[in-house]
């Protein structure tokens, strides 16, 4: 049994962990939308690398903006 001045602060960390789990979560697996016209979102990986590269180059005649993100 947890002693009566250890409760509240046990029952709010478990709240605090409970929200922070369900918001990565959410995070993590809720759907991705774009927009009505736009491509669909891809995870960029070693294999569609040439895929990307050549769509880059075939809009040469057009504004190109190339943005990568690091969680670090």
């Amino acid at each position: 049994m947890i002693p009566t001045r250890l409760r509240r602060p046990a029952l709010l960390a478990a709240v605090v962990g409970s929200l922070v789990l369900v918001a990565g979560a959410y995070l993590r697996y809720a759907p991705r939308r774009v927009p009505p016209g736009q491509r669909a979102l891809v995870h960029l990986d070693a294999g569609n690398i040439p895929t990307l590269r050549d769509d880059f180059n075939a809009a040469s005649g057009g504004t190109r903006l190339l943005v990568l993100l690091s969680p670090t």
